[in-house]
């Protein structure tokens, strides 16, 4: 019977919880439009699920001390995709992300050809809700862009919260504002 009690309590442990919901409308350096995202997670791992009109994604995340290893892949624009994620936490006002897709075919034009889609690389570094990033992008043929930003969260109360902010495309030379709305469980 304890045996039966600890494996259960075990099994429970392991599941998945509902974490948060959010939305955020505007376009960034890995958003664009009107966003929805559904995050589970339990004491080690976390499933983010998120999407639009025009792509949807999961991302399965094992988190270890300092380091979280992700399993992402979805759909965006029709073309399937898989890749990689890595982010690195070695204190709590820095990280780094690591972000690797590679498609079957191209947006609108799914195939069995392998191509490279995304390669994302930023730093973030987090003080009282400000949040400063600094991003290197390279989207399908596109030419790498660079991709420097900043954000605040603030706090609606104890179960909502609100983030603005705006990155600004290099190669494109003008401001991606966003902003965002999380209901944390």
């Amino acid at each position: 019977m304890a045996l039966f009690c600890a494996t259960t309590f075990a099994q429970q442990q392991d599941e998945l919880q509902l974490k948060s919901i959010a939305t955020s409308i505007g376009k960034g350096a890995l958003s664009s439009g009107y966003d929805i995202s559904i995050n589970f997670g339990n004491e080690s791992n976390g499933l983010q699920v998120t999407g639009n009109h025009t792509r949807v994604y999961a991302a399965y995340r094992w988190q270890m001390p300092y380091i979280t290893l992700g399993a992402t892949g979805g759909f965006f624009k029709n073309a399937p995709w898989v890749g990689p994620q890595i982010i690195f936490t070695p204190a709590s006002f820095i990280s780094t992300v690591h972000w690797y897709g590679f498609a079957g075919g191209a947006p609108e034009h799914p195939d069995w050809k392998i191509n490279k889609m995304i390669h994302y690389n930023a730093v973030t570094l987090r003080v009282s809700g400000i949040a400063l990033t600094y991003a290197v992008s390279k989207f399908m043929n596109d030419n790498a862009d660079q991709l420097p930003g900043v954000s605040y969260t603030g706090k609606v109360n104890a179960s909502w919260n609100y983030t603005i902010g705006t990155d600004y495309t290099v190669n494109g030379r003008e401001p991606l504002f966003q902003l965002g709305l999380k209901h944390i469980f």
